[in-house]
């Protein structure tokens, strides 16, 4: 069975949704990295194989930018209860920093 030309359609829609939200996340991480993190660390939980991190837009910057201030990236795989809820792909990324607002 092909899948109809509108059920592609909305998949390239969202799968170029969720690359840009991802950008925009790994976008924001640096900045903050940059204006400088409570403690050393960025923690990243991803709903999928570890090795596909790489690909997602943005993210190659954040681990420079975290490499450049002496920043660890931590990498783990979500739980099984966080992809139920979020969902397979999912990206979750935190850090401690003074109180701020995304921007």
């Amino acid at each position: 069975m092909r899948p109809s030309s509108n059920l592609v359609r909305r998949w390239s829609s969202l799968q170029r949704r969720f690359e840009q939200g991802a950008e925009l996340l790994f976008g924001y991480a640096a900045r903050r990295v940059r204006a400088g993190l409570l403690t050393p660390t960025v923690c990243l939980s991803y709903g999928g194989n570890l090795a596909e991190l790489d690909a997602l837009l943005g993210y190659a910057a954040l681990k420079t930018t975290c490499a450049e201030h002496a920043i660890e990236v931590y990498q783990s795989p979500m739980s099984m209860t966080g992809m139920i809820n979020v969902g397979t792909g999912a990206v979750a990324l935190g850090f401690a920093a003074e109180e701020h607002a995304f921007s």
